[in-house]
């Protein structure tokens, strides 16, 4: 992970990759693993959450890059691309535009929504390239989390003067299933063929 200068002695840096909880934490900044934590359900859940760290940094490297590189004025399908590449060069494995299906009451809805970047098959960023920034986006974003059961999300807008201002970490709390089980034999219908209202 390579991060600028001016981002690495960043607080404000640091919250975004980290989260505000951790970030704030001398515990966990100053945490310093022995041999027996290794064998530890701790040490696996600080290792995982050490992974994710990794890769939203370098999510957030891959597009303050990018806005530096080409401002707010791209199509957000242009800047999916971008992101795509740099990240795909910092060797993590990248989806674009996933499709998620989700069931309803026994009836399964193919492509129900569609994920901008799955990356590591652990982080989802959503992203938009608009002068708005509504709350709707984030609570979007963390429906979709709750939906696919991943641990974080980025939103990440390309769309504003300042990138800092259009970028939110969304953590996902929801300890059920990533979606509700199957019963019997679903019927499969897609979203385009879905009845109307």
């Amino acid at each position: 992970m390579v991060l600028g200068k001016h981002h690495a002695e960043s607080a404000e840096f640091a919250e975004l990759v980290l989260g505000k909880h951790h970030a704030e934490s001398a515990e966990f900044a100053g945490l310093v693993l022995g041999k027996h934590h290794a064998e530890s359900a701790e040490f696996a859940e600080v290792k995982e959450m050490n992974n994710v760290n990794d890769i939203t940094a370098d999510i957030l490297n891959a597009a303050f890059k990018l806005h530096t590189m080409y401002g707010p004025g791209l199509y957000e399908s242009a800047y999916e691309l971008l992101m795509q590449i740099e990240l795909h060069r910092s060797g993590h494995k990248v989806e674009r535009q996933k499709a998620v299906s989700i069931e309803h009451e026994g009836v399964v809805v193919d492509n129900a929504f569609r994920l901008d970047l799955l990356i590591d098959e652990t982080v989802v960023v959503e992203l938009k390239s608009t002068e708005q920034h509504p709350a709707v986006f984030a609570k979007q974003l963390k429906t979709y989390l709750v939906l696919c059961g991943k641990p974080v999300g980025l939103l990440i807008n390309f769309g504003q003067m300042s990138l800092k201002s259009g970028i939110e970490r969304v953590v996902n709390r929801y300890e059920g299933p990533a979606l509700p089980p199957r019963t019997g034999t679903p019927k499969q219908i897609s979203a385009s063929s879905a009845p109307s209202a």
